[in-house]
């Protein structure tokens, strides 16, 4: 919830507007109302599954089987990557500059590379 936070925030600041819109569907979310955080809120919140005769509610995680999940792991990763290199960008480390020839499919990581330990001895992502 807090790197989707962390997101939303970003792109108002990026954007500089007080409101974001989506085009596809002329979706528009507005800065100050809550119902832009009430979605994710929403959607995180009432996960349920049917196991064994009980109905239990999912507490930690993204919600399986949702319609949005896909789309929330794909941006919960993405600004998890973005701080990743931001953070190791200020201190200086050199992978935060070869990972611009990496790339990643929902959760697998492709990285191109002619040094073979480039990126599994500079750091974890």
């Amino acid at each position: 919830r807090e790197k989707l936070y962390f997101l939303i925030d970003t792109l108002f600041k990026n954007a500089g507007s007080e409101y974001l819109v989506v085009h596809g569907n002329y979706v528009r979310y507005d800065r100050n109302n809550a119902s832009t955080t009430g979605i994710i809120d929403f959607i995180l919140k009432n996960s349920f599954a049917y196991y064994g005769g009980q109905l239990y509610q999912q507490h930690k995680g993204i919600p399986q089987g949702n319609n949005a999940s896909p789309q929330i792991a794909d941006l919960t990763l993405a600004i998890m990557e973005y701080q990743y290199i931001r953070n190791n960008i200020k201190v200086g480390h050199t992978l935060a500059f070869s990972l611009n020839r990496t790339f990643r499919y929902i959760d697998d990581l492709f990285h191109i590379s002619e040094k073979r330990s480039e990126f599994k001895n500079n750091g974890k992502v």
